[in-house]
């Protein structure tokens, strides 16, 4: 996916706080302030790589978070553009979050490295094969751990690979 332009990211933000085009003109011409405002909204936005498409996000985040936004009154760009900001950067933390809790297990509010483990052999068996001891060790640990469902796994995993390799 390309980066939009400094253009593309300026357009998208009229269209976002609902600017006409003739009034952005019209400032142009008589309000340089207004332009330079838009222009810096647009070059923050354009710095955090916000996605073009999340920008109606960010507006129904202001409308629904800001408690003028909740009165029906459109920001002005560098409300938007700080909001969007803040916004944007709890998304991704929240992505973020989210992905962490796939690569990292959790067990009873801890890292779970015995799912860790079990996990680097399910993706070892596409690069090697597993021995059966590998996977009887570790359902040894799940049984120390009273996880008997998990070493009951394991222990199907030993059946599995000797008959695969028998």
């Amino acid at each position: 996916m390309t980066k939009p332009t400094e253009k593309e990211t300026f357009l998208a933000l009229l269209d976002t706080l609902q600017l006409p085009r003739e009034l952005v003109s019209h400032w142009e011409q008589y309000d340089r302030t207004k332009i330079d405002e838009l222009t810096r909204t647009t070059r923050l936005l354009l710095s955090m790589e916000f996605p073009l498409q999340l920008l109606p996000d960010a507006m129904t985040h202001w409308k629904t978070q800001d408690w003028r936004g909740k009165q029906g009154t459109m920001p002005t760009p560098t409300q938007f553009g700080e909001i969007a900001a803040v916004w944007w950067r709890g998304w991704q933390q929240t992505q973020e979050t989210l992905n962490k809790g796939q690569r990292s297990p959790r067990w009873r509010g801890g890292f779970d490295s015995l799912a860790a483990k079990r996990a680097a052999l399910e993706e070892a068996r596409a690069e090697r094969t597993v021995k059966p001891a590998e996977w009887k060790q570790l359902a040894r640990l799940f049984t120390k751990s009273d996880r008997h469902v998990a070493a009951a796994a394991c222990e199907s995993k030993t059946d599995t690979e000797v008959k695969t390799l028998i």
